[in-house]
């Protein structure tokens, strides 16, 4: 799902974000193509070089948002809002997951973490406000209670012998 980026000095073109997935952060599109990269601006600052209709050279960067699939865009100074900022209770909720990094270190970690990217897709995506708490709930407990049951199976194949 590419988000067109509303622009001004782009008019006519396609100039698009695929927003991030599971394995690939945001990334941006000119004209149904990823868009060319441009001067590095640190380890994590994606930029790119477009040319715009009346040829001058821009620099463009996505501004990543933590938990959120969907980043704004900077295209020269003016900053390009493409969806509202997510408001605390729906990271608290999304993010709830997370909480199993005190109860399975690293592994509680990593689920919790990928399960808080699963339900930002969620709220990202057009569903209803019911169905998107609805949604992440259901996810969020399942796999939370997945966890435990395979965290309890491997202590027990580990050490039977505290039964």
């Amino acid at each position: 799902m590419d988000i067109q980026v509303p622009s001004k000095d782009f008019g006519g073109r396609q100039l698009t974000v695929r927003p991030a997935t599971f394995f690939k952060s945001a990334y941006l599109m000119m004209d149904s193509e990823k868009a060319p990269a441009g001067p590095k601006k640190g380890l994590f600052k994606r930029t790119y070089l477009l040319r715009n209709n009346a040829g001058k050279d821009i620099v463009a960067t996505l501004q990543h948002r933590i938990l959120d699939p969907i980043p704004n865009v900077v295209l020269g100074e003016e900053i390009i809002e493409l969806a509202r900022p997510l408001l605390w209770y729906e990271y608290l909720w999304m993010a709830f997951p997370i909480l199993l990094f005190f109860t399975g270190g690293a592994l509680g970690a990593l689920v919790g973490g990928g399960t808080a990217h699963f339900n930002s897709q969620i709220f990202r995506s057009d569903r209803s406000t019911f169905q998107k708490y609805l949604l992440t709930g259901l996810v969020s407990f399942g796999t939370t209670f997945l966890f435990l049951i395979v965290i309890g199976t491997l202590q027990l194949m580990l050490h039977p012998e505290n039964k």
